[in-house]
């Protein structure tokens, strides 16, 4: 355990029962805050073990995911949809102002869409399997629409 100085008042080379005890207090109280933030961070991703989420020789993010993978192969199988693609990656854009007045645009991030699928029409869909959709995810998602106003973000 770690070691804890106490504020308790004594001289340094005597140490008091109050002391002793404020120490395997203190002691106590650090133990009970590591074990409630090992809870907390367990149970904040909720990430299923890797061989509950692989499919095709491909580790998914989450078990989520690659059941949303299994459900686009079937798909892809029996030819509902013309082609399925995973993680492609999508340059995001913003308008950098030059000293002329005008603008030119400079790539400042990426999004990775989990799933772009061709549907037999030719049309293009993005797909993102989302069990929880942090705020980080919709600004992407906000600036993905605008750099890419053709497409739309299906949450699956």
């Amino acid at each position: 355990m770690d070691s804890v100085s106490c504020a308790c008042e004594h001289d340094g080379n005597t140490v008091s029962s109050a002391c002793e005890m404020h120490e395997e207090w203190m002691q106590s109280q650090l133990a009970s805050a590591r074990q409630e933030i090992e809870r907390l961070m367990a149970g904040r991703y909720r990430v299923a073990k890797k061989e509950d989420r692989t499919c095709d020789g491909i580790v998914f993010m989450s078990k989520h995911e690659m059941e949303a993978y299994q459900a686009f192969r079937i798909l892809e199988k029996h030819r509902a949809i013309a082609k399925l693609e995973l993680q492609v990656a999508y340059p995001l854009y913003a308008a950098k102002p030059k000293p002329d007045g005008t603008f030119e645009a400079v790539q400042f991030s990426k999004y990775v869409a989990d799933f772009r699928v061709t549907e037999n029409d030719g049309t293009i869909r993005i797909y993102d399997a989302k069990g929880h959709a942090t705020a980080e995810y919709k600004r992407s998602k906000k600036v993905f629409e605008i750099n890419y106003p053709q497409l739309r973000i299906v949450e699956c």
